[in-house]
């Protein structure tokens, strides 16, 4: 397949052989990376390509005189090893169970080592060059040794497989170990300072670089070739023990020679000529395929994988929030580390903005990881500097740009004094049937939970005994926060019976007082039901809930009992507003819209009525308050399914729309949902016909929570011609 040139504005062209569209968040990633000065000729993108840290998973960036860290990323020399043997598949009869334990015995897979070093990775000559090393892995060295031979975890693995011509072939993927990781992460983090130093303003933080000629980008350019032939070596020391091991069932431990060896990168850096010029080329998740370079395309557990050959076309060089951040989920409000946490399967509400509305989606990946984060404060006039949210500076936050919903991270947002969009409306379909929508039920319920209290012991003066009424309210306290924001008729009388029980109304303006925080979890749903614009305000030790919102006024107006609302004022100052400057220059029209942006100001939402403008997102502006903290936290991130963004709350409840900030190459599910979604059943069934490990252990790995091969196969066929198609008879996991 012909690649396609993105139609997006940048220094340098993107070239993609994706074979479809790129979501909003990988078009981000990429212009990122197309618009540093330094890119050489164009960013290339690979058929498999998918979102990573600073870089998309899948691309190849040639660069002149300077070279990305993050990008290479921290598996450094991350590939593959295969090699044909003279057999075919007949020998294997019998023997694939024997082989796979002794493969199991003599090749660590995981966090193990080798309990004993053979000779052959003690005379290893990279040991020669280890004190030359990064400081920060200088005790590391004993590590090193003993994992050199190891295959790791995650999607790493050992394979005998069989081409259509029933030959033999033996394959394995890993990297660089532990070494490998610890000193990428000591040259991101010495990148990042000196940008930090340098002040320099980097579309993400992830592409901080080095300068070639400085002793930094020395040190790394070093470091980065002695992890990258360790990897390589790593492989090769597997592949003999794999080798002598199938040797020894199949041709009575005599030695045979391959008939065709591939050994490569997929995660790597090197110094080559392209167009004439030296230049440094960054495969991130990307095999070289000039011509006749031969390279493998491995498929998940089960699948077929391929060996390929390349044919050399010249175009073609491969974030994050703290743990108390609450999210909202079908439960309403629940803190993005329970989440994590959570045994059982739990759906985020997303934003569809091709259907203009909010829907419950499942969490395909998630991560957490220790990382340095800062705070932003979010506000409409910026001087609410306490409404604040802690995350990580490259987090993708929505905001508006020509009016369009686009995705940038928060620091850019804040530099460059700008909003994020706040969602005022959300309303998720109800499955409640007539009998269930008791209004009576919600307005004593809201007046319960606002100012009152159920006993579900006697007591001597009992105020209320109707047993089977305080088992009904038991019952529904768990589910109320989703019932809410499915009937926006059952939250407004659930609000007006909270108002009675414990709100206040003076000058057009309502208040709530909040006690107890568990409150904010109904009362935060019900608002958002029913689409109102609402501010939080700490009160000595509660908080205060404001907002003003005629049609719902004059609604409660009728509903509360005890609660004397005022017919509100005929006009009211609006709470729900976008920023002009972020809405002017596209097809949106208002009156005064170019002089407002030219101003900064803001201007109300419903001034684009009748237009494509979705009414229900509001903004907020976002102000950066505390550069990066000192210390390092767990932050958490999730992966979307479909929309691929979701709502996370500022410190005061305020809802934000943010995108992924996704993990994991080729991975159509997160491991935690595919343990929930299939059974060990599914993986006897999908893996039928392959001597592997068939426990709820490797659930996880089934092939159906991966991206079908053949389909990124599909789009390879101007770089790579394929030399043999492999299927699996044995496979061990890492």
């Amino acid at each position: 397949m012909p690649y396609e040139e993105l139609k997006i504005k940048t220094q340098k062209p993107v070239l993609s052989w994706a074979g479809h569209d790129l979501a909003s968040q990988e078009l981000l990633m990429a212009k990122n990376v197309a618009s540093l000065p330094f890119v050489f000729k164009h960013v290339s993108l690979m058929p498999d390509v998918h979102l990573g840290i600073g870089a998309l998973i899948g691309s190849v960036i040639a660069t002149k005189d300077a070279i990305i860290p993050a990008a290479v990323g921290v598996d450094i020399g991350c590939g593959m090893c295969a090699i044909q043997l003279p057999f075919k598949a007949d020998k294997l009869d019998g023997n694939l169970k024997k082989i796979r334990q002794e493969i199991e015995e003599a090749i660590p897979v995981g966090f193990a080592e080798n309990k004993e070093i053979e000779k052959s990775v003690t005379n290893w000559q990279g040991w020669n060059n280890f004190k030359e090393l990064h400081k920060g892995v200088q005790d590391l060295d004993g590590k090193a040794i003993k994992q050199l031979g190891s295959l790791g975890g995650g999607n790493h693995f050992i394979e005998v497989c069989l081409d259509t011509e029933d030959n033999i072939w033996l394959m394995l993927h890993s990297g660089s170990r532990h070494i490998g990781n610890k000193l990428a992460e000591c040259h991101i983090n010495t990148a990042k300072n000196l940008a930090k130093l340098a002040q320099l303003v980097l579309p993400d933080r992830d592409l901080a670089y080095f300068v070639a000629g400085t002793p930094e980008f020395k040190a790394y350019w070093n470091d980065l070739q002695w992890a990258q032939n360790y990897a390589h070596y790593n492989r090769d020391v597997m592949m003999a023990r794999f080798k002598r091991i199938v040797e020894k069932h199949l041709a009575g431990g005599k030695q045979t020679k391959p008939l065709i060896t591939v050994n490569c990168h997929h995660n790597y850096a090197e110094k080559e000529v392209h167009f004439g010029e030296e230049v440094y080329v960054t495969r991130k998740g990307a095999v070289r395929a000039r011509e006749e370079d031969y390279g493998i395309i491995p498929g998940s557990m089960g699948a077929k994988s391929f060996i390929v050959k390349g044919k050399g076309n010249h175009d073609s060089y491969c974030s994050c929030f703290t743990g108390e951040t609450q999210v909202l989920t079908e439960f309403g409000l629940m803190t993005i580390q329970d989440i994590y946490e959570s045994s059982s399967a739990i759906k985020l509400v997303s934003y569809n903005e091709k259907l203009q509305k909010f829907e419950l989606k499942n969490i395909l990946d998630q991560s957490v990881r220790k990382t340095q984060v800062n705070q932003y404060s979010l506000s409409q006039t910026r001087r609410r500097l306490e409404n604040i949210i802690t995350c990580t500076a490259d987090h993708p936050f929505a905001t508006y740009e020509q009016g369009k919903l686009t995705y940038q991270s928060i620091s850019e947002i804040a530099l460059n004094n700008s909003g994020t969009i706040i969602p005022t409306n959300i309303n998720l379909r109800s499955d409640l049937t007539f009998e269930e929508q008791d209004s009576n039920f919600y307005y004593l319920l809201g007046v319960i939970l606002s100012d009152g209290t159920i006993h579900y012991k006697e007591r001597k003066e009992e105020l209320f005994n109707d047993i089977s009424f305080v088992e009904k309210v038991q019952a529904i306290i768990e589910e109320l926060p989703n019932l809410l924001l499915g009937n926006p008729y059952l939250a407004l009388h659930f609000l007006a019976g909270y108002l009675d029980g414990d709100g206040t109304y003076n000058k057009g303006i309502i208040s709530i007082s909040v006690g107890k925080t568990t409150m904010f979890n109904p009362l935060v749903s019900c608002l958002l039901s029913l689409g109102i614009a609402y501010k939080v305000y700490p009160n000595r030790d509660n908080f205060v809930i404001e907002f003003r919102d005629n049609n719902i006024q004059e609604k409660l107006q009728t509903l509360c009992q005890r609660l004397v609302i005022e017919n509100p004022p005929e006009r009211m100052y609006s709470d729900q507003l976008v920023l002009a400057k972020s809405m002017a220059g596209g097809d949106l029209k208002a009156d005064n819209l170019n002089h407002l942006a030219k101003q900064g100001k803001m201007i109300d939402i419903n001034k684009f009525k009748d237009q494509s403008l979705d009414l229900t997102l509001t903004m907020n502006r976002v102000l950066a308050v505390n550069s990066e903290l000192e210390l390092e936290v767990d932050v958490y991130n999730f992966t979307v399914e479909d929309n691929h963004n979701y709502i996370v709350f500022t410190k005061y409840y305020t809802p934000v729309l943010v995108h992924n900030c996704s993990h994991g190459a080729g991975r159509l599910m997160s491991r935690g949902e595919a343990k929930r979604r299939f059974t060990l059943d599914d993986v006897i069934e999908q893996t039928k016909g392959v001597e592997c490990r068939k426990d709820t252990g490797v659930i996880d790995e089934i092939p159906s929570a991966y991206k079908p091969i053949e389909k990124v196969m599909q789009n390879q066929s101007d770089l790579v011609e394929v030399v043999a198609t492999l299927k699996q008879v044995l496979c061990v996991k890492g």
